[in-house]
């Protein structure tokens, strides 16, 4: 008698969410050397913030200056807030600070599972008198930026099966990017400052409605399909390529500046909001006032008021820069507005009343 051997297979699945966020605070030693003679305890608090994980996660990264033991006393103690209603949540998570290269330094890192309204993080983040050291550094015009790199795990659910596993399937876009980077049977060439670039006139037309056009009449008048594009340079030419055929562009973060004009030329709008985005995220004292000029010449309305909320609450500091003058000789209505916002912000702050400033 044969017996039948029947194979089956479990899962237990966990999925995670990944939120980085940045805390942006000006003024930073004067809460360091206010925290040296104070008894209280001085603290500050963040925005709340959310991985958007499915077990509705809340949190708030929570500042200490000036812990009450005397071997906390001389440093800044930084904690992560469950701000989360009865239920544990399994957490990892890297606190560092961004210096002005908007590297990571001082980098901690741990995991933790938290119960609801708990409070855990580092007393011992750094020292005060070493932050102060390297204000230059990391805290230019006295602004530091802390973050957090958060991973929320979801509840594990399990499933089990007897079908055949089958192999996973191959994504289109694999294919696309297979044909990016091999160029078979492409049928237009591209003449970009001393570089050419072979490509296929259905993916870009089907992506661009300024190729369409561009293709469409080159079909009837140019026979030898060679088209030269001025004033683009090549590495630029080649992450619009990248991106139309993959929906990716490599070391966006790099070229997004330079990418979204791009973009906004050709029309390829999905490309000009994911260099937008990357562009509000890169925002800090240095660049702003850059910023609000590219902002205003793109008609991006919401990087717009993005950055305009980040010079109004900056502005003291915003306004020594190099860029903030030359934004103003280039275009002095948009340096008049702002200059507007501040002041209105200086008079709300003069008039507020004690219970305004608190709950501020």
């Amino acid at each position: 008698m044969s017996n039948i051997i029947k194979k089956k297979r479990g899962y237990t699945i966990v999925k995670k969410h990944i939120v980085i966020y940045e805390w942006i605070i000006n003024e930073m030693s004067s809460y360091i050397n206010s925290s040296y003679n104070s008894i209280e305890s001085e603290s500050l608090f963040s925005p709340k913030f959310s991985a958007d994980s499915h077990v509705k996660d809340l949190w708030q990264l929570h500042l200490k200056f000036n812990g009450q033991s005397t071997e906390v006393k001389n440093y800044v103690s930084i904690f992560l807030r469950s701000l989360n209603t009865e239920r544990r949540i399994k957490t990892k998570a890297v606190y560092f600070i961004l210096n002005k290269k908007r590297e990571r330094v001082n980098v901690h890192k741990f995991s933790k599972v938290y119960d609801a309204h708990q409070s855990l993080g580092y007393q011992k983040f750094i020292l005060k008198s070493e932050l102060l050291e390297k204000k230059n550094e990391w805290a230019t015009y006295d602004t530091l930026t802390l973050g957090v790199e958060l991973t929320v795990f979801d509840d594990y659910w399990t499933i089990s099966t007897s079908p055949p596993f089958n192999e996973s399937k191959r994504l289109m876009t694999n294919d696309y990017k297979d044909l990016f980077d091999t160029k078979m049977d492409a049928d237009v060439t591209f003449i970009v400052g001393e570089k050419k670039f072979q490509a296929h006139k259905l993916v870009l037309m089907v992506r661009s409605p300024v190729f369409r056009a561009m293709l469409s009449s080159d079909m009837q008048e140019n026979k030898e399909h060679v088209i030269n594009i001025p004033d683009i340079s090549p590495d630029m030419f080649n992450s619009l390529l990248e991106f139309m055929y993959t929906d990716r562009v490599a070391d966006l973060d790099a070229v997004a500046e330079d990418l979204v004009e791009v973009a906004d030329k050709y029309q390829i709008q999905t490309l000009k909001q994911v260099c937008l985005e990357e562009l509000c995220m890169s925002v800090n004292i240095e660049n702003a006032a850059r910023m609000i000029l590219l902002a205003d010449r793109l008609n991006a309305e919401i990087m717009f008021k993005y950055v305009t909320e980040y010079i109004r609450i900056n502005a003291e500091t915003v306004i020594q820069t190099e860029g903030y003058k030359l934004m103003e000789a280039a275009n002095p209505c948009l340096a008049l507005m702002i200059f507007k916002n501040f002041s209105a912000l200086k008079i709300e702050d003069k008039f507020a009343g004690p219970a305004d400033k608190a709950d501020a």
